[in-house]
């Protein structure tokens, strides 16, 4: 196996893919906490779960790097008088999950790379 064959296994390759989405799903929920008083906002997700879910499911991780989620709106809290639906304690609860999320993601593969770079180096860490 090459050595790029080895930084880019099916594992280190959705670990990346999950730390991108969860970036983007930070950018996501910072835009609705930044429309939280704009009049007729409607709250915005990522939508990659379904999707995500499938292209695992079906061993297609091949396509990964072509994934990109949508941005869709979120219907589901029930708007305000002016038409918001961003509920402040809601998006910032997210917002410290998605972050756990991504630490989380970040420490596994840095132990992935700490692995793979004591094993290039014969244990010599």
């Amino acid at each position: 196996m090459t050595t790029e064959g080895i930084l880019n296994d099916t594992g280190s390759m959705l670990v990346s893919k999950l730390m991108e989405i969860a970036q983007e799903r930070q950018g996501v929920i910072s835009n609705n906490l930044a429309n939280a008083n704009t009049p007729e906002y409607i709250r915005l997700e990522l939508d990659f779960k379904t999707e995500l879910a499938r292209i695992v499911h079906q061993k297609e991780l091949s396509t990964l790097s072509d994934f990109h989620p949508d941005t869709v709106e979120d219907y589901s809290q029930s708007p305000q008088a002016d038409g918001n639906n961003i509920v402040v304690p809601t998006e910032i609860n997210a917002m410290m999950e998605n972050g756990i999320m991504y630490n989380l993601l970040a420490r596994a593969f840095s132990t992935r790379m700490g692995i793979l770079k004591a094993a290039i180096d014969g244990g010599n860490v």
